[in-house]
């Protein structure tokens, strides 16, 4: 940021500091900072203290888990540990998180060992479970079962925490006024 500041023509930008936003899209948290960059003596000053909440990737795989496990069921849910359900989000959510673009590009979700031997312990078929399910189908490729599912399905699980995220950006915005310059990270 400093460097781009320093490289900006008096004509790029109207003022000699430039207010700018952070919003660091963690893991658990969205933080939000905002500082002043003064272009002449290079300095930056925090205008507003940092903000945010638990909004991060972990709260769109809770949104995925609580997805996943609407569709199994408790009794099958139940046969899950935690270590499972860590190993279906490692294997599976992260990947389709980075993918998530807004392309209509179908997602595919690997099941886990663990996941299928739950659903049959139970007395179930994996893809008797997803049969039916509107947008989401289930494929057995070689020795690997895979949810496929339409990505505006995957999409719902991005809405709350977008909402949240949007909501306190659009509150911080009006306490503070006017900024020149967002940078999402993370």
């Amino acid at each position: 940021l400093l460097e781009a500041a320093r490289n900006l023509s008096g004509g790029d930008l109207l003022t000699q500091t430039l207010r700018y936003m952070v919003v660091d899209c963690g893991g658990g948290t969205v933080d939000v900072t905002v500082h002043d960059l003064d272009r002449e003596s290079m300095t930056i000053a925090e205008i507003h203290q940092p903000t945010g909440g638990a909004w991060g990737g972990t709260y769109v795989d809770d949104k995925v888990k609580t997805m996943i496990e609407g569709i199994i069921g408790d009794e099958i849910a139940k046969k899950l540990t935690t270590d499972d359900w860590l190993e279906f989000m490692r294997v599976n959510v992260q990947d389709a998180k980075e993918k998530m673009d807004g392309d209509t590009q179908p997602v595919s979700l690997n099941l886990t060992h663990a996941f299928i031997k739950a659903v049959e312990d139970a007395g179930g078929s994996v893809a008797h479970l997803f049969r039916g399910i509107n947008g989401m189908k289930y494929r057995y490729i070689g020795k690997k079962g895979y949810i496929v599912m339409e990505s505006h399905v995957l999409s719902k699980c991005f809405e709350e925490p977008l909402k949240c995220i949007t909501d306190h950006v659009v509150g911080l915005l009006q306490e503070i006024g006017s900024i020149q310059c967002v940078l999402v990270v993370g």
